[in-house]
């Protein structure tokens, strides 16, 4: 008896969390079109100085919603299975693509107005033209959110698959060193999502005629995450330069992120040139004083020197967010690295991270 209510209250449990995270999404979901849609609106009064019956906004917004969603239903069903389905999937974009465009098209024919045919004609082909190019952003944009949805658990996948069968075979100690390297690899998520990339670039291109700075984030972006994918040397490093190419990358795109100015100061001391460390770890840390840190009117900072024997010390500091929820200390990225530097430097470094009140600091000291 007492079995099935702990069994009862378990799937109560559950059902309620999944609720939460139904709710959670969906709310998620609509701040984001509520956002896109008020941002598109704006642009398009301050443009022309009104913005069309509400009923007319609707009906085409309902139309690109109706698009993005059944883009992500049509490579979910098609792509997302061991065996892809690529004919049905380009036989079911052509068809969406028509329904979409004889929607527009037919609402265009419904909201406008026409002196005669002539005027008719010119003006729904031109309107088609407008309809073809939304068709195919909102397509791009669907797909660019699949994948960054997909594309990690697709690798994750393979990497511990990889992982179980070296570790069914580490008694024979010639594998121990597989092992480290396909977890090392496991961690970085390295793949080569040339679709993500494309599509980035999609963006960028439409996103540059209303805003430069947000183009260029765009760009920055990519150029981050092309850094996470960039192949290492045989020692499994990279220049320092490189890494410390992509902090001042990872600085600049927070620096947009906020709706407030950061006081972050970030300096680089002693010669780097001809160094080399394994990636992704100063990257980290420098993410978690974004990720952790209460920046509004409170200074962080973040430093960089290496001596000339080659020993490179990393520091960072920044006030505690009221929102952190859990000491830095246990967080998933920091057991990461941990992992990574205990395989690549032994006892040649050392990380040390202090949680006070109200205050994060982080060290990192590694002979290069």
């Amino acid at each position: 008896m007492k079995t099935v209510i702990n069994y009862a209250k378990t799937s109560a449990r559950i059902r309620n969390e999944d609720l939460k995270s139904i709710f959670k999404s969906l709310l998620n979901h609509s701040l984001w079109w509520i956002f896109f849609i008020t941002y598109e609106l704006s642009l398009f009064y301050y443009s022309t100085g009104h913005i069309g019956s509400l009923t007319k906004n609707i009906f085409y917004y309902l139309c690109n919603i109706c698009l993005f969603y059944s883009q992500k239903y049509l490579l979910d069903k098609t792509l997302s299975e061991r065996s892809d389905k690529y004919l049905t999937f380009a036989l079911f974009q052509s068809l969406e693509v028509i329904g979409y465009l004889i929607l527009k098209i037919a609402g265009d024919l419904h909201f406008s107005t026409f002196t005669n045919n002539q005027d008719k004609f010119i003006q729904v082909k031109q309107l088609a033209a407008l309809d073809l190019y939304r068709c195919i952003f909102f397509a791009a944009l669907a797909t660019l959110y699949w994948t960054a949805l997909n594309i990690s658990r697709f690798q994750k996948q393979a990497a511990e698959a990889k992982i179980k069968q070296l570790t069914a075979e580490r008694d024979n100690l010639m594998l121990e060193g597989d092992l480290a390297k396909a977890q090392n690899a496991y961690l970085q998520q390295q793949i080569s999502p040339h679709l993500l990339f494309n599509s980035l670039n999609f963006i960028h291109n439409t996103v540059y005629k209303h805003s430069e700075e947000a183009a260029e984030n765009v760009l920055l972006l990519a150029e981050i995450m092309r850094f996470t994918l960039e192949g290492t040397g045989l020692d499994g490093k990279i220049p320092l330069e490189r890494e410390l190419e992509q902090l001042k990358n990872l600085i600049m795109i927070n620096q947009s992120r906020f709706d407030y100015p950061l006081d972050i100061d970030y300096s680089v001391s002693g010669n780097t040139a001809g160094h080399r460390i394994i990636p992704l770890v100063l990257m980290t840390l420098l993410e978690n004083v974004f990720k952790h840190a209460n920046l509004r009117g409170k200074p962080a900072y973040a430093s960089v020197s290496v001596s000339g024997t080659g020993l490179l010390v990393f520091e960072t500091g920044n006030y505690k967010s009221p929102h952190s929820s859990f000491g830095r200390i246990q967080s998933l990225g920091i057991k990461n690295i941990r992992l990574r530097l205990d395989y690549t430097y032994a006892d040649n470094y050392s990380l040390e991270i202090r949680e006070q009140e109200d205050y994060y600091q982080s060290t990192l000291t590694v002979q290069l």
